[in-house]
């Protein structure tokens, strides 16, 4: 089985050689073809469907589905995503790593570490990871998200973690945090969704009505318009359920 390979997976990771035995290197000595790295770290350690790696299909119905066995290739990718480089790869790894089997890994802190390193970088890589890491938290990591959502140099990359504050509003200070980031324009609309499952449609239609007020004519404004009518129209999100996340 692949889990029992992961002992051997993890040499690879840390092994001075990992480039020249799964990948190309260039001049200076890195990885060029990462994703040929991890497609074999895959098939070293028995995952099926390793040629899917970096696949993702929604629609089944007119898309063959893809193959990696992602139950299976959790282990491995989690071992291996401290060593990536290829801002592509990461990405792909985050993706993989957002199937619900992952949260049994114990994943957070290395996913964490991940985010943090790509948050600031261009390109969509920090945003996956934040989304990764979203799924993989619990109420254990309550303080922690909250940290990282009120962290503006992280920019957008943390919208995921902001949007999912509204799992912890029980056990840390949520609902403050979560009316000062409906104001920050690089994460206000998963600050306003999250918010509104806090507070309910009723409270947040006077919250959305202040924040047009005090950002009048700024991008902000224009986003808590937008939902303002929608709520007017009756399209409220799903209702809070009372429940923290897990």
């Amino acid at each position: 089985p692949a889990t029992l390979q992961l002992s051997r997976v993890m040499e690879y990771a840390e092994s001075t050689q990992l480039p020249e035995a799964l990948g190309e290197i260039d001049k200076d000595g890195r990885v060029t073809d990462e994703w040929e790295l991890v497609r074999r770290a895959l098939g070293d350690a028995g995952v099926s469907g390793v040629q899917d790696f970096g696949r993702f299909v929604n629609n089944t119905e007119y898309f063959e589905p893809a193959r990696l066995d992602a139950v299976a290739a959790g282990p491995v990718l989690l071992a291996l995503l401290p060593s990536l480089s290829d801002r592509r790869v990461v990405a792909a790894v985050g993706r993989h790593l957002q199937h619900p089997s992952a949260r049994k890994l114990a994943g957070y802190p290395t996913v964490k570490a991940a985010f943090l390193a790509w948050a600031r970088e261009p390109g969509e890589t920090g945003w996956v990871l934040g989304d990764t890491l979203a799924r993989m938290a619990d109420r254990t990591n309550a303080a922690d998200m909250l940290a990282m959502a009120m962290d503006r140099d992280l920019g957008s990359s943390r919208a995921f973690i902001v949007g999912a504050l509204w799992r912890f509003r029980s056990s840390i200070a949520v609902e403050p945090a979560l009316r000062g980031l409906i104001g920050d324009e690089s994460v206000a609309l998963m600050a306003m969704s999250s918010l509104q499952r806090v507070i309910g449609r009723d409270q947040m239609i006077p919250a959305l009505q202040e924040l047009v007020i005090l950002s009048q004519g700024s991008k902000v404004a224009e986003l808590a318009a937008r939902k303002l009518r929608k709520l007017a129209g009756g399209g409220a999100e799903r209702p809070s359920d009372g429940r923290d996340g897990p």
